[in-house]
């Protein structure tokens, strides 16, 4: 029975480690955190909720719960997920990820709603360094799924405009609009995101933006840790060695 209970013992904490992968996002804005919020009305509240030029009701909130212009839309997830901001609906200028456990990543491109969809680049850059590697480009039909494995911190990109315009979730990075955040992130469950991209600066096509030009899910794939794979193997042994004893014990009989 001891040798049972050993087993039960590696079975418990290997669970623990297979749970115990921490990825999520970083910031250094005050206050910044996930904010509840209700059904989009287009009132600029949240900073992602304002008036599409795409049809009523047509933002990233739209598409998130989906609403309005989204209410057909089989891709929608159609949950009230809490967004990425700052209390009162105002967004955190720059946040990133932070990967500390080194875990893959999948995510998939369901809708461009944007003039510029035939020419946007969307992809992830190392926080640290800068360097941007390209995930999607051009015109593509969702759903589109890609996976890599981003450095311990990183962000996400989206250039649009053929080039002219470049936004970063870090967005005192950005080439056009510095200081503005063109991203929108939604947590489903933990590691599990939905993104919405505003590829315009104010004053052009939106005044503010409605955040539906790139929409896709985002997931951090969960992987067990190094001491998992040496508690599988002690779980292992001890079930093994249990095993062997009860046999010897039998034949004494």
């Amino acid at each position: 029975m001891k040798h049972w209970k050993a087993v039960a013992v590696c079975l418990a904490l290997l669970l623990g480690a297979v749970t115990a992968n921490g990825a999520s996002i970083t910031s250094f804005t005050p206050g910044a955190g996930w904010q509840p919020w209700e059904a989009p009305d287009s009132d600029t509240t949240p900073y992602w909720d304002n008036a599409s030029w795409d049809g009523p009701e047509y933002n990233v909130g739209n598409y998130i719960d989906a609403t309005g212009g989204f209410s057909s839309e089989a891709s929608a997830p159609d949950l009230n997920l809490s967004y990425w901001g700052l209390p009162g609906g105002a967004p955190d200028p720059n946040f990133f990820f932070t990967n500390p456990a080194g875990q893959s990543i999948t995510i998939t491109l369901f809708l461009e709603v944007a003039a510029s969809s035939d020419v946007n680049s969307f992809g992830w850059y190392n926080a640290d360094t800068g360097e941007m590697f390209e995930l999607f480009s051009g015109p593509m039909d969702g759903p589109v799924t890609m996976s890599f494995t981003p450095s311990a911190n990183w962000g996400l990109y989206l250039i649009s405009a053929d080039g002219e315009f470049e936004f970063f979730t870090q967005s005192s990075m950005n080439s056009a609009d510095p200081g503005t955040q063109h991203f929108s992130v939604f947590q489903e469950s933990s590691g599990v995101f939905w993104i919405g991209v505003e590829d315009d600066i104010g004053d052009l096509l939106e005044l503010i933006g409605d955040y539906n030009d790139w929409l896709g899910r985002l997931q951090i794939n969960e992987i067990p840790e190094p001491s998992s794979v040496t508690l599988i193997g002690i779980g292992g042994a001890l079930l093994a060695a249990a095993i062997y004893r009860r046999r010897l014990g039998s034949r004494a009989l």
